[in-house]
């Protein structure tokens, strides 16, 4: 999420929210015309009611695999831990896979959106830790998270990877913008998914070498 980030969803056809009538209430004696909601022109209410919404600008996690290649569970984590610096705003997470501890630092910096994560699992060096970006739609969802990983076909995404970054251009509706990935050391990143069920357009892995 982010303070900038915002999205709107087309305008029902035939519909002009200029002249939305909405209901009129007898206030003191006279009729008066309040933009309620109006069952006659529900299509347009809801449209006016969830416009413009924040969008999820993107989901960044990991894909923790088993010695044996399997995918682990969250059950399956012991001895988590997180400990969060409140002046460097620097959060330090802690977990156990098959006895083998992995710290994760991660630091959003104070003016710019963008944040560092760094992995440290010496003795799991082997491809068993996976990053996960997944790019949502928006959401129009009362109290929802922003993101609609359902809506596979209402948005786009136009990946460049190159050796040691990753530019993600993003297309909602009318709403544009970019994520950047760089990353030290070997490593690669491709597409996980596209067109699946419950899943992103564009849903990428990244590995580290």
């Amino acid at each position: 999420m982010s303070d900038w980030g915002w999205h709107k969803f087309k305008l029902p056809e035939g519909t002009d929210p200029y002249k939305y009538k909405g209901n009129e209430w007898d206030t003191q004696g006279r009729m008066v015309r309040y933009d309620v909601h109006s069952e006659n022109e529900r299509p347009l209410y809801q449209w006016m009611r969830v416009n413009p919404q924040r969008i999820n600008l993107g989901r960044l996690g990991f894909i923790l695999k088993k010695k044996d290649g399997s995918v682990i569970s969250l059950s399956e984590l012991s001895d988590p831990a997180q400990h969060l610096n409140l002046w460097t705003g620097v959060a330090v997470s802690t977990f156990t896979i098959e006895g083998k501890k992995v710290t994760v630092t991660t630091i959003g910096h104070p003016e710019k959106d963008v944040i560092t994560v760094k992995v440290n699992a010496p003795e799991l060096n082997d491809g068993r830790i996976l990053l996960n970006l997944r790019l949502p739609y928006a959401s129009g969802k009362e109290f929802g998270n922003g993101a609609d990983f359902n809506s596979v076909d209402k948005h786009q995404t136009t990946a460049k990877i190159n050796n040691n970054n990753a530019l993600f251009e993003r297309q909602l509706d009318s709403t544009n913008f970019n994520i950047r990935l760089l990353w030290k050391g070997g490593g690669k990143i491709e597409q996980l998914a596209k067109h699946l069920p419950r899943e992103t357009v564009g849903q990428y892995l990244g590995e580290a070498e």
